[in-house]
């Protein structure tokens, strides 16, 4: 199957309209196939080949054009440059959505019985049918498509100056046949690092958002595995948090010192099945604050809300120092009037807290509308706030009922896991590329395009005075 599997990828990789970047990432796969393509000319068989880490592991991502005078800490409520004492910065771009995350509507995948699913599930199928390497292949080339330099050249160009950059423990742990194992190393950082390096060298930050900690934080499917209510124990669970706790002191130990991490968002949506957070979770928020503390004393800490100001802590009860508060808010309304009503809401009920550091929406949808989209900037702005729409790009083909969500769209059709063969599913993972001519950019009835009215937002002056 390994062998097939570096002979399609070589047949993949000469079609015409395949991305040059594409390629390049694909190169040490490309160089695989063609040793096995000449051991079947000599010997007439071919020995499968072993996985091969694309990126090769280092200590650190690169800086990219960052310098150490572009390290952002807070100070205060707001967030400045040159370790806290240069010019102020409001960080503001898109969610990389489902690169390392799978979430049932958003993703071109399907599960068990052609079911809407999770990453974890999806995982299994290609281990039972394919074998554990063969997962770690497919996975592999799902991402060489999903997000190319190319990605992060649009969003150069649109103005954005950070990416909050979703991903669970499979990322990392080498355990849950994801990415390749690297002998004499616990954790493969090497997705990570190509994500924060290649984003450095167009000047945009990195935001690390742990939206899947071991077990399951929330039961969600985008946590990695879906769970029942009853089955959420995470927060009672010594060994996940453990493990989890293990894993953010090995993050914060690898980007310390590292201009192009933004911050770490300890926990998306860390609230039980979107249940409200309170201090049973806040004492977990601060295990995760003190395991960070101890390697990495520089770094912003991303704390986040399920949902509202009332269900955080003021950052003296625990004595949390260069920290940012964030906020999810998804109105489901969509006219202008009940939309704006509701965003106004969150900040106001955010702001009566005073919690005194800055704050930051994490994710959010304007959805169909236009107007929507323009409001919601130019109140984020108006207020100072950090803000990262989710998401980039939707696909699958039920993917334009979801209009106003992803700056792209593609109709292309989801891989069943179950029942597609190899070939199958890498023909439906080509065109998940941005590049495809399948993706087309969002457009309102104006006419206008997302990408139009996001470049206006993520390049609009924002007012650091509120902020004082």
């Amino acid at each position: 199957m390994a062998n097939y599997a570096s002979m399609r990828f070589l047949q993949i990789s000469t079609q015409t309209n395949y991305t040059a970047e594409t390629m390049k990432r694909n190169l040490s796969v490309i160089c695989l196939a063609l040793c096995c393509l000449f051991s079947l000319a000599v010997l007439g068989a071919c020995v499968p080949p072993q996985p091969d880490p694309i990126k090769p592991s280092q200590s650190t991502a690169g800086w990219g054009i960052f310098t150490e005078a572009d390290f952002i800490k807070a100070n205060g409520t707001v967030l400045r440059k040159n370790s806290g004492s240069g010019d102020p910065i409001t960080l503001r771009g898109v969610n990389a959505g489902g690169l390392y995350v799978t979430e049932q509507w958003m993703s071109p995948v399907r599960g068990t019985n052609g079911s809407y699913t999770d990453h974890k599930d999806v995982t299994n199928l290609f281990v039972e049918r394919f074998g554990a390497e063969g997962a770690v292949d497919l996975w592999e080339y799902y991402r060489q498509n999903f997000w190319t330099e190319e990605d992060f050249r649009i969003c150069k160009e649109m103005g954005m100056n950070s990416i909050r950059l979703p991903f669970t423990y499979m990322t990392l742990d080498p355990d849950y046949n994801n990415v390749a194992r690297i002998e004499g190393e616990k954790y493969n950082f090497n997705e990570l690092d190509w994500f924060v390096e290649t984003a450095a060298n167009y000047g945009i930050y990195t935001i690390l958002d742990m939206h899947g900690a071991y077990g399951s934080h929330n039961g969600q499917d985008h946590s990695g595995e879906s769970l029942n209510r009853e089955q959420v124990d995470f927060y009672t669970n010594e060994e996940n948090k453990n493990k989890t706790t293990e894993m953010w002191k090995a993050i914060a130990e690898h980007y310390k010192g590292n201009p192009a991490v933004a911050g770490y968002d300890i926990l998306n949506e860390p609230g039980e099945k979107a249940e409200s957070t309170t201090k049973y979770h806040w004492d977990y928020f601060d295990v995760l604050y003190d395991a960070i503390r101890s390697v990495d004393e520089d770094h912003v800490v991303i704390i986040e809300s399920c949902w509202d100001g009332n269900n955080l802590p003021h950052p003296r009860d625990y004595n949390w120092q260069n920290v940012m508060y964030s906020f999810h808010n998804y109105t489901s309304q969509y006219e202008v009037a009940g939309h704006m009503s509701h965003m106004r809401n969150k900040l106001n009920g955010v702001h009566a807290q005073n919690f005194g550091v800055p704050l930051h929406m994490g994710e959010f949808t304007a959805y169909n509308n236009e107007e929507s989209w323009k409001q919601t900037m130019e109140l984020f702005n108006a207020n100072g706030w950090s803000w990262h729409n989710w998401f980039y790009k939707i696909s699958g083909p039920n993917a334009r009922r979801y209009g106003g969500w992803g700056i792209f769209v593609s109709t292309c059709d989801n891989v069943q896991a179950q029942t597609d063969d190899w070939d199958t599913i890498l023909d439906k993972w080509y065109r998940i590329d941005t590049a495809h001519e399948d993706f087309k950019l969002h457009t309102f009835e104006s006419g206008n395009t997302l990408y139009a009215v996001l470049q206006r937002g993520y390049t609009e002056t924002p007012n650091y005075e509120a902020l004082q």
